[in-house]
């Protein structure tokens, strides 16, 4: 949902700037049936892979956590979660999918 995807799609796009394209990285914030390719949904598969086992997601877990934790409670941000099993979801999605559609 919208409300776990914000996040993820940052934390993608940040870390796969490599792999996606300006275009890419826009249009992931809109729901407008934009096509991300097979080859870069399994790179981008391979990448999180990564960074789950070597412990990066973790650390940005509990950075983005912390961050959540010294906003004001009436801040909108803090309705926007972002958790490691979420990333693997989406790693296993973006392995196995045959490429996918932003809608």
């Amino acid at each position: 949902n919208v409300w776990f995807w914000r996040p993820l799609w940052s934390f993608v796009t940040a870390h796969c700037d490599d792999i996606l394209t300006e275009k890419d990285i826009e249009a992931g914030s809109f729901n407008d049936g934009h096509k991300i390719s097979k080859t870069k949904s399994e790179r981008i598969a391979a990448r999180l892979y990564s960074m789950l086992d070597n412990g990066q997601v973790n650390q940005y877990e509990k950075e983005y956590q912390e961050h959540l934790n010294s906003l004001s409670d009436g801040d909108w941000d803090k309705s926007y979660p972002f958790h490691k099993d979420n990333v693997k979801a989406f790693a296993d999605f973006c392995a196995k999918c045959g490429g996918f559609e932003i809608c």
